[in-house]
C-alpha cells in the first residue's frame, strides 16, 4: 500500500532551511587540549561531543555517532596589552573554548594584519581560537582576585595582598618573624642572667628558622 505523501507548508520549509544554516555555521565549541606548541602558541584540540551521521547498515538507515576531525593549530588567547601580559602553562587534558573566526585566519596568523583574505572560508573549523582553562584551582577565593599555579597563589583583596601555598603564607610567616624579634627584644631587655638570654636567643633562632624556611618556600 502506497503511503500518502507528506505535506509541507512554507513554515516547515523555512524551518528546514534554518536548520541547515545552523548545522553549517560554527560559532563556539567546548574541547579538550591534546597538545600545545609553546613556540607557535597554538593548541591541537578535540571537541567534546560527536556529530550524528546517518549510515546504511544492512540496508537500513542507522544514526551513528562520529567524532569531529581534530582542531589543529588554534592560536591561544592570552590577556595582554602594551608591554604587559598574563600567560600560563598549558597541558594536554586542559579544557578550552574554541571560537571560530568569521573569516579566514591564514594571513593574520602569518603576521599580515590587513589586505585581502586568503580564502573564502566562513566560520570554518580551520579558523579556531582557543581560550584555555583547567579544573585544578585549589579552591575558589571569594574575597581575593587570584593568580594560582598548583597550590601557590597570589591574591589581591580590596585592601591587602596575599601570597600563599599549601603549607604557608607570606603574611603569617612575616608576622611570626616579627613577633619572634619582638619577643626576643622584650626577653633580653628584662633578662638578669646569661641563662635567660640564652633561652631567649634559642627561642628566637627556632622561630626565625621556621619563618625563613616558609618565606624561602614562597619566594624566588
Amino acid at each position: 500500500m502506497n503511503k500518502a505523501p507528506v505535506a509541507f507548508d512554507m513554515r516547515d520549509v523555512m524551518d528546514l532551511i534554518k536548520r541547515e544554516v545552523f548545522l553549517s555555521l560554527n560559532c563556539h565549541a567546548i574541547a579538550t587540549v591534546k597538545s600545545f606548541n609553546s613556540a607557535n602558541m597554538t593548541v591541537n584540540a578535540q571537541m567534546n561531543y560527536c556529530q550524528t551521521v546517518i549510515k546504511i547498515v544492512n540496508g537500513v538507515e542507522t544514526q551513528m555517532p562520529e567524532y569531529y576531525s581534530p582542531l589543529v593549530d588554534c592560536p591561544v588567547f592570552f590577556l595582554g596589552g602594551g608591554t604587559s601580559g598574563l600567560s600560563f602553562p598549558i597541558a594536554a587534558g586542559d579544557q578550552c573554548l574554541i571560537c571560530f573566526n568569521d573569516r579566514d585566519l591564514n594571513n593574520w596568523f602569518a603576521g599580515q594584519h590587513s589586505g585581502a583574505l586568503a580564502s573564502n572560508r566562513l566560520h570554518s573549523f580551520a579558523d579556531g581560537i582557543a581560550l584555555v582553562w583547567n579544573n585544578l584551582n585549589p579552591g575558589y577565593d571569594a574575597t581575593h582576585a587570584s593568580l594560582y599555579n598548583g597550590t601557590t597563589m597570589v591574591g589581591v583583596s580590596a585592601t591587602k595582598v596575599k601570597i600563599a601555598n599549601a603549607t604557608a603564607s607570606l603574611g603569617t610567616s612575616m608576622t611570626t618573624l616579627l613577633t619572634a624579634l619582638q619577643t626576643f627584644m622584650t626577653a633580653t631587655g628584662s633578662a638578669t642572667t646569661a641563662a635567660q638570654i640564652a633561652t631567649a636567643a634559642a627561642a628566637f633562632t627556632s622561630a626565625t628558622t621556621t619563618a625563613i624556611t616558609n618565606i624561602g618556600g614562597l619566594l624566588e
